[in-house]
């Protein structure tokens, strides 16, 4: 019976063993796409083809949130290139709940204290500068130099 047991053991972990890389190379994959979608964003945005690289920014963040979940890192940088391109087009007003979104997501995965955090404070402070709410983004501003200061 113990020779069964062995054998039956082996062949549980064989499967799991499948299954496990098969889960891996669908999230790489998945993460691939993100990610050529993100570069080709930012190389965009740096031949200044704004329009073009919103539409990649948009395609990017709707992969990423279907595909790797909503609370994924990645979600928070494909929003943040959305609130950026936003405000370039002089859209800070739409920018703001991606930049909220993005906090969110940074604060929970890595911490209220990270140095992400304090990036993604400065990009929503910037949000909020330019709509006029001068003491929001005085706020944001102060608790961003205190989580570097505090590094």
């Amino acid at each position: 019976m113990g020779k069964y047991l062995k054998g039956y053991s082996l062949y549980l972990k064989i499967i799991l063993i499948i299954f496990l890389n098969i889960f891996l190379l669908y999230t790489c994959s998945k993460e691939d796409a993100w990610k050529r979608l993100y570069d080709q964003c930012v190389t965009l945005y740096q031949q200044g083809k704004y329009s073009e690289a919103t539409e990649l920014a948009e395609e990017a963040l709707q992969l990423a949130e279907k595909t790797l979940g909503p609370e994924y890192p990645n979600m928070a940088q494909s929003l943040n290139n959305l609130a950026m391109l936003y405000r370039v087009h002089g859209k800070s007003a739409g920018a703001e709940p991606f930049c909220k979104r993005s906090l969110e997501i940074i604060e929970k995965a890595l911490g209220p204290d990270h140095p992400q955090v304090a990036t993604v404070l400065d990009y929503l402070a910037n949000c909020y500068r330019k709509m006029g709410k001068l003491d929001e983004a005085k706020n944001l501003m102060a608790r961003a130099e205190k989580i570097r200061l505090n590094k």
